[in-house]
């Protein structure tokens, strides 16, 4: 009796752990497939190869919104040896716009006064913040954290005790930085979230010198910003493509095969 109750509770446990790891994968896969779908992935067969990668572990993605997905396989498909330069990168390992392009095997540019989990990454580093003008001493609030920013454009989604929780930091301007990092004169993707000073970063910004295939910027839903933001840069050569939650994605304005101004504002649910 003793012996059949002990291979009844073997068959369970491997019932439960078949079922959970069923579960586990199918979730993977099923994220997988609904974000590419979201970034433009009509074939059905290719979509449903990425998912299985992807919940096998070969391939991943930690866009929080797909933004990596758009770039890899909407914008630049095929694209291995790219370069890309991510203003506000915070965590080099976790909600990366980034990461997965590094690894398809483009390099670049992470740029963050306070960078975590840059370890196993192979792209240059900056730990610095970025404004309009190079060279100031600025109070940086929250450092360290994922609403941290230059405190003068620090908007509503500020507390008030991450406004007093602030340091010294001095400022460089982008193009200071790209010249630095020896960047290329056409820059495949080029994201931007500093927490309130987009804008500001993108103001003085020698646009011909400098070429992005993609841009992707939060604007945190602050209209006057985010309205100034498209004006810059719809007189620069490029156009908005998407608009997602806080999150506004452009081209430039003579890429062929877009959907310009697509309005998607539920990507599917993150981890």
């Amino acid at each position: 009796m003793a012996k059949k109750f002990l291979v009844l509770c073997v068959v369970a446990l491997l019932l439960v752990g078949a079922w959970g790891a069923g579960a586990y994968f199918g979730h993977r896969a099923g994220r997988a497939e609904a974000f590419h779908e979201f970034v433009g992935v009509t074939d059905f067969g290719e979509r449903r190869n990425y998912a299985i990668r992807h919940a096998l572990g070969l391939e991943e993605f930690k866009g929080i919104t797909g933004q990596d997905l758009w770039v890899m396989h909407s914008v630049h498909p095929g694209v291995t040896d790219g370069f890309f330069v991510d203003l506000g990168s915070a965590d080099g390992a976790a909600i990366s716009n980034t990461w997965a392009l590094e690894r398809k095997g483009w390099a670049g540019i992470c740029i963050d006064p306070f960078p975590r989990n840059m370890e196993s990454r192979t792209c240059q580093v900056f730990a610095e913040a970025v404004d309009n003008v190079g060279g100031r001493t600025v109070q940086f609030q929250d450092p360290g954290s994922y609403s941290g920013g230059i405190l003068k454009y620090a908007g509503w989604w500020v507390s008030p005790e991450s406004k007093e929780n602030v340091v010294d930091v001095k400022t460089a301007t982008l193009r200071d930085i790209l010249r630095r990092g020896n960047a290329p004169s056409y820059i495949h993707y080029l994201n931007v979230d500093i927490e309130g000073a987009e804008y500001m970063a993108l103001s003085d910004f020698p646009f011909d010198e400098y070429e992005f295939g993609a841009i992707t910027i939060e604007h945190n839903d602050r209209r006057d910003q985010r309205a100034k933001i498209r004006e810059l840069l719809e007189q620069n050569g490029y156009r908005l493509e998407w608009a997602i939650r806080d999150q506004d994605w452009y081209v430039r304005a003579d890429t062929p095969d877009a959907t310009s101004a697509t309005e998607r504002q539920q990507p599917p649910a993150a981890d």
